[in-house]
């Protein structure tokens, strides 16, 4: 009886587990997604964001122009 159980419970988990998991409807994963939103509709303030690329994009061209300047002067 102890070795059926212990064979029993060796099967059992040595078998392959199935990946999949049934849903009654698999749009259960999007919902309160970050993914499921309009655009433009994040609700956060992203003001300061856009201000420091902005910034950083501008400092970039500030320096390609001052290269190109001195590149220039060079030759």
């Amino acid at each position: 009886m102890v070795e059926q159980a212990a064979f029993d419970r060796n099967l059992f988990q040595s078998s392959r587990k199935n990946a999949t998991v049934e849903l009654r409807f698999p749009e259960i994963f999007n919902t309160g997604s970050p993914y499921n939103h309009i655009a433009g509709h994040s609700g956060g303030d992203l003001t300061t964001l856009i201000e420091h690329y902005e910034k950083q994009n501008r400092d970039e061209e500030e320096r390609k122009v001052r290269a190109q300047q001195e590149e220039g002067e060079r030759e």
